[in-house]
């Protein structure tokens, strides 16, 4: 980052330091610009959010999104519990069931203590999918896990989901249809809504789900090609993309 562009950022409000520390607000101007809001939200999706498919209990494909962040919170952990945490799990992540302590659970699963960024993803969120449709809803903010660098800071990550048919289709006609952003997330939610629309309502055979698994399985991953192609389109003026060695170092 430039001097000029962290200047502006810093002029917007955007505090110094790494974001899981400063834990800042959204720029108020996202909530008065509709607009701004519903760009925001698909940027911060295509960042930080992702998508899944996944059997019911019923045995029919569904999918899900969801959108997380994290938030270091090794200063307001008593200093015990903190350093049995750094002893156990230094440079490890751990789930909300591998706690050693009941307090932890208890403070970790406060969803207050998420992002105050999170908290307002989440509102913002619930409130255009309630003027789509008044009946859609999201899950509540959730610790999803909690890692120990190997530094010991402590940081706990959260998110929230939005697992209703309904409120995935609202999600995408909001936010994503229009967008045409070419981005990977993109492309693989359109590919997943296609295979949803493709079994809707169908039980799902061990065979549709393995090969529906197989499908998903190409979009783990970015190919390098695929890289490539869209640094060709966006610096056609650039030549060192034929560079095998600069590839690499890109990759």
């Amino acid at each position: 980052m430039d001097y000029t562009t962290a200047r502006l950022l810093i002029s917007a409000g955007l505090p110094i330091g790494r974001k899981v520390l400063t834990n800042p607000n959204l720029h108020p101007a996202i909530f008065k610009d509709k607009d701004l809001a519903k760009y925001y939200v698909l940027v911060t999706f295509l960042e930080e959010g992702s998508s899944y498919l996944s059997l019911s209990r019923h045995g029919t494909l569904t999918l899900g999104l969801s959108m997380g962040r994290n938030v270091d919170v090794t200063e307001i952990l008593p200093s015990y519990i903190r350093e049995e945490l750094v002893r156990r799990y230094r440079g490890k992540s751990l789930s909300i069931s591998e706690l050693p302590h009941p307090l932890l659970c208890e403070i970790f699963t406060n969803p207050m203590l998420a992002p105050n960024a999170l908290i307002q993803d989440y509102v913002l969120v619930r409130s255009f999918l309630k003027k789509f449709d008044e009946r859609l809803s999201i899950g509540d903010i959730n610790c999803s896990y909690i890692h120990v660098s190997k530094k010991g800071r402590v940081t706990v990550s959260y998110r929230f989901n939005i697992k209703s048919e309904e409120s995935v289709r609202a999600f995408y006609e909001i936010f994503i249809r229009d967008a045409n952003t070419g981005a990977w997330k993109e492309e693989k939610l359109k590919a997943q809504l296609s295979l949803l629309e493709e079994y809707s309502g169908r039980r799902i055979s061990r065979e549709q789900w393995l090969a529906i698994k197989e499908e998903m399985n190409k979009w783990q991953r970015i190919p390098l090609e695929w890289i490539v192609e869209k640094a060709r389109r966006l610096l056609p003026e650039i030549t060192w993309l034929d560079d095998p060695s600069c590839l690499r170092r890109l990759i």
